[in-house]
């Protein structure tokens, strides 16, 4: 095997099996026609492509010039044919440069300048480049290229901490923000370790987490993923630097709860998560009854470390609407596990802890929205005998709720879908989700509900803007499921049934014995003239749902899907597909 220097230029998209997922063959299409873009680049530069890794490139350069002018120039190309629009998607790439020995194997190349290559791309800003200090020293006299410092990095399988420097990509979102950039600074609140477990720990550890996440999303300068996303983590041992790629973040707050009694010991830290490096760290100890006084303490710690500019007295925190009397809001932390588990049982469980949070505080608004919430759920998902009386209870308790909450962003969307889904007031709804959204932007399940008021109330297109965004918020939401439901029920309404399909098929393997999505299988499939395999959909839905009838789902479909949509109609021909 021969052994040379060479300059590795390794070039990747970003969120390709996203694209792949949306739809294959128009992601391959572009695929295809990107990499023309690239290709005339790296001809244009003499640069040889060793090989293609599906969607990315391995390339040699003999000169380190060469390579990072080839560099500029791909992503030059790529954001004139973007804006040109050339191709639907429009892909990203990331672009990662390294300048050491190789090994020639063939038409290949082996070692560990090509390994620090990959490890530079994966970090590198999407629609930017990431380079090695050797590169750097090479061209930072030769090129009047706008060069960025992001410092020592510890790369994945590479012995060594390396000196990265960064090129471009300054307009776009990077996986890994730098604490120089102009992007606005992102975080992630982990589930917090509780070391001295007791029966209600976990309710008040996961309230603490709860309040912490809420207080810095009203924090305008942060991008905050949200809680269901970050839950995905709770009791798994992952290196920091993964879950900051994983949900392209920049940082993340940890923590540890151990309670004595009525005192309680949150240590708490912030970890940068390009590094893994511990940022700070710090210790309260309180009584319980100075629990929520401490969450705005430590959100306010967190968000000054992140932004020394951003001063604690102008951190919007939001009020608390805890109940006078404790014991309420320890019942509806114990209902949430059950309130977000979008199963029949849970479902009825958190309904009867909700009933006991307001036997203790009859006025407590957070309980009141989220029950009138569970109670629409009964109705439309087809959980109830009775779906009309859950329908009147969801909005008798919705209208008692809205005099009770103030600011408090996940009760407000849950009135908001409520009225969404069992009365016909869509200002109303569209209120409620609205003033949510602008108390706290990054509310992953506020934008998947404007989704589905979009879709409840026939705006197709926004409703898939803004489920693209709840996705964006909460990558890892255990509820994705949900999500895909809502894109599929907005793509029927663009009477496009084979997506529509496609995404509700998804969501069943998201989400399994989510049944009442049969439903919609056996609609679109009725629409798109497969009656054999909306048969097999109708029978699975008696299957889970026996003794169903068009009448008892009319009732608890949300009326104004039922007078715009399609699904209704199709549901109403599935009841009528002969069988063979």
């Amino acid at each position: 095997m021969e052994r040379r220097l060479a300059a590795i230029l390794v070039a990747d998209v970003v969120e390709y099996s996203v694209h792949v997922g949306r739809d294959e063959v128009a992601a391959i299409s572009a695929l295809k026609a990107h990499m023309d873009v690239l290709q005339q680049s790296i001809a244009d530069h003499s640069g040889r492509v060793v090989k293609s890794t599906g969607d990315g490139l391995l390339v040699e350069f003999g000169s380190v010039v060469d390579a990072v002018q080839c560099a500029d120039a791909m992503q030059a190309a790529l954001s004139n044919f973007a804006a040109a629009g050339s191709a639907d998607p429009q892909l990203v790439f990331r672009i990662g440069i390294h300048t050491g020995d190789i090994v020639v194997d063939g038409d290949d190349i082996l070692g560990e300048g090509v390994n620090i290559a990959a490890r530079l791309e994966a970090i590198a800003c999407p629609g930017g480049i990431a380079i090695s200090e050797r590169v750097y020293e090479e061209v930072s006299g030769k090129l009047s290229l706008s060069y960025e410092d992001w410092g020592m990095h510890e790369l994945k399988n590479i012995a060594q901490p390396m000196h990265v420097y960064a090129i471009g990509g300054e307009t776009n979102q990077p996986s890994f923000r730098n604490a120089k950039s102009t992007e606005p600074p992102s975080v992630a609140v982990l589930p917090f370790t509780i070391l001295s477990p007791k029966p209600d720990d976990e309710y008040f550890v996961d309230g603490v987490v709860e309040e912490v996440t809420a207080a810095l999303s009203r924090v305008r300068e942060f991008f905050v993923i949200s809680r269901q996303s970050a839950y995905s983590y709770k009791a798994r041992s992952v290196d920091a630097r993964q879950i900051g790629r994983e949900l392209g973040v920049t940082y993340l707050v940890d923590g540890s709860v151990r309670r004595g009694g009525q005192r309680f010991r949150i240590s708490v830290q912030l970890v940068d998560a390009r590094t893994g490096a511990q940022i700070w760290t710090d210790r309260y100890e309180g009584e319980e009854s100075e629990q929520f006084e401490l969450q705005d303490h430590i959100a306010s710690r967190v968000a000054g470390a992140i932004n020394p500019s951003i001063r604690a007295s102008e951190i919007q925190i939001a009020k608390r609407m805890s109940p006078s009397n404790r014991d309420a809001y320890y019942c509806v932390l114990r209902a949430f596990p059950h309130f977000w588990a979008h199963r029949k049982g849970d479902n009825r469980q958190a309904l009867s802890l909700f009933d006991e949070a307001l036997k203790h505080d009859p006025k407590y608004g957070v309980a009141l929205a989220y029950k009138a919430w569970c109670h629409a759920q009964q109705a439309c998902y087809l959980w109830s005998e009775e779906p009309l009386k859950d329908r009147e209870s969801a909005t008798r308790t919705a209208e008692q709720a809205a005099l009770e909450v103030d600011d408090h962003a996940g009760a407000l969307i849950a009135i908001g879908a409520t009225y969404s889904i069992v009365t016909n007031e869509r200002e109303l709804a569209r209120s409620f989700i609205d003033k949510a959204l602008e108390l706290d932007p990054n509310n992953a399940w506020g934008w998947m509900r404007a989704g589905w008021l979009g879709v409840h109330f026939g705006s197709p297109d926004s409703a898939l803007e803004n489920f693209e965004r709840s996705i964006a918020l909460s990558p890892q939401d255990p509820f994705m499921f949900n999500t895909y439901f809502g894109m599929a029920a907005a793509y029927a309404k663009k009477a496009d049934f084979s997506t529509a399909i496609a995404l509700v098929d998804k969501g069943l393997l998201a989400g399994p014995g989510v049944t009442w999505a049969y439903r919609m299988l056996a609609s679109f499939h009725t629409l798109a003239g497969d009656d054999e395999r909306a048969r097999e959909a109708h029978r699975k839905l008696l299957h889970h749902n026996p003794g169903l009838t068009i009448e008892k789902l009319k009732a608890g479909m949300p009326p104004g899907y039922v007078l715009s949509g399609p699904e209704y109609d199709g549901l109403v021909k599935s009841f009528s597909v002969p069988e063979n």
